[in-house]
């Protein structure tokens, strides 16, 4: 999955919408498309690098699907039509957790964790209540989710000054203020969400946030 960017078939606004992957391949600057009709188009992809997977999220299932095999096809891991569907989470972000092989969807008043240690055995956690300073997060519409190689946590943006800490293990929020000599504000999140416009960069120890395309790109160093 190394310096590749995975499309999956976002619904329409009529929620049509076609199950394709793609796939652009960042070194060939080419894009290809991998038709497969078993999947009902994502609403959330989480990159599994460590072990070459890709985990999908549908309105009504839980997919994994191995990256490392050209040939391979989505396999259903949770059956989730039987409870109507995960209508409210167009308004979500996802974030894998590398260590804890969890993946955390927030948003909008929901959450959900996915335990994917065991491939086979596949573990929801719907969490309804965070503890912490900072639990009143969860209500943010699509926030900011990445994860923090340096610090092992997953860490939230919904604009301004302050971040949000995420332990999913004692499902705790910690608000995270910027040091005293800090100057620069950013403005607050744009109204339909941050969704991927809050990322982690491994290599320079820092996260990247925008809210908008007219707007400054953000910096932060814990």
């Amino acid at each position: 999955a190394e310096n590749k960017v995975y499309v999956g078939g976002a619904f329409s606004g009529d929620l049509g919408g076609p199950a394709y992957l793609w796939e652009y391949n960042c070194a060939s600057k080419k894009w290809s498309r991998i038709d497969d009709d078993v999947h009902d188009g994502s609403m959330h992809l989480v990159v599994d690098e460590a072990r070459g997977l890709l985990w999908s999220k549908t309105l009504y299932a839980f997919y994994s699907r191995d990256l490392t095999d050209a040939n391979s096809f989505w396999v259903m891991r949770i059956n989730e039509s039987l409870d109507g569907g995960d209508w409210l989470l167009y308004n979500a972000t996802s974030v894998y957790h590398v260590s804890e092989n969890k993946i955390l969807i927030m948003g909008a008043n929901k959450s959900i964790i996915y335990d994917v240690s065991d491939i086979e055995n596949v573990i929801r956690t719907d969490v309804k209540t965070w503890n912490g300073d900072g639990a009143s997060f969860i209500n943010s519409n699509a926030p900011g989710l990445a994860y923090d190689n340096s610090n092992n946590d997953i860490v939230g943006w919904n604009g301004g000054v302050l971040l949000s800490i995420i332990d999913i293990n004692s499902q705790s929020i910690t608000i995270e203020n910027p040091s005293s000599n800090n100057q620069i504000v950013p403005t607050e999140a744009n109204a339909h969400g941050t969704y991927g416009r809050f990322q982690y960069s491994d290599k320079y120890n820092v996260f990247i946030g925008v809210n908008g395309i007219d707007e400054a790109v953000y910096f932060y160093k814990r």
